[in-house]
């Protein structure tokens, strides 16, 4: 483990498989530190932000999650995968919100996902297709909090826009295994069963 804590003298994936060595020893904090050390070395790389995230909510909570991607989004303003990576963590924290049965933290977390991948490709065009599949998956996340607060009228406006905005995200599962397609027809067939046939 001494030859691992060195982080000037490791690449990318090694850095990243650090912290999950730590993990394993039982090492929380020095894991917790190798992650973060990581991610400051590569903070462009996807396998340092899993390894950073998947650790703090082992170790916290979407709070601490949340406060960390609030400050490297600060590090980094202008960066576009800067953005994409906060918007990332919100999405997280959203489906985990969703699993704690917490109807309006979960929909503050995907509107935050939603701002910030909407801001990545501000700032670098090239992430639309990219971003715009993770917003496809936050409308429709935020569709079904909407929904079951009883905006129904909301929920299908957002339901509307993701599946205008791409398309082709509509098949793909987010983290809880939802499609958006099977959300749409779930809340089409409500819809029809309280008599709101127009709006389905």
């Amino acid at each position: 483990t001494s030859a691992l804590a060195s982080h000037d003298a490791l690449g990318e994936p090694t850095a990243a498989q650090a912290a999950t060595l730590y993990d394993v020893l039982g090492l929380r904090h020095r894991a917790r530190s190798s992650a973060a050390a990581a991610l400051a070395r590569f903070p462009g790389s996807l396998q340092a932000h899993h390894v950073f995230r998947n650790r703090l909510l082992a170790d916290f909570d979407t709070a601490r999650l949340r406060r960390e991607y609030d400050a490297f989004l600060q590090q980094h303003p202008d960066r576009a995968d800067a953005a994409w990576y906060a918007g990332y963590a919100e999405l997280m924290i959203a489906e985990v919100r969703v699993r704690e049965k917490d109807g309006p933290a979960a929909r503050t977390a995907y509107e935050q996902a939603i701002a910030r991948f909407s801001r990545s490709v501000e700032q670098n065009p090239d992430f639309a297709d990219n971003s715009n599949h993770f917003v496809v998956l936050a409308l429709a996340g935020r569709a079904i909090v909407r929904f079951e607060a009883g905006d129904d009228e909301g929920a299908v406006d957002d339901l509307l826009r993701a599946a205008s905005l791409r398309p082709a995200s509509l098949d793909q599962k987010d983290g809880l295994g939802r499609d958006p397609r099977g959300l749409i027809l779930r809340v089409a067939r409500t819809l029809k069963t309280n008599g709101r046939k127009e709006l389905a």
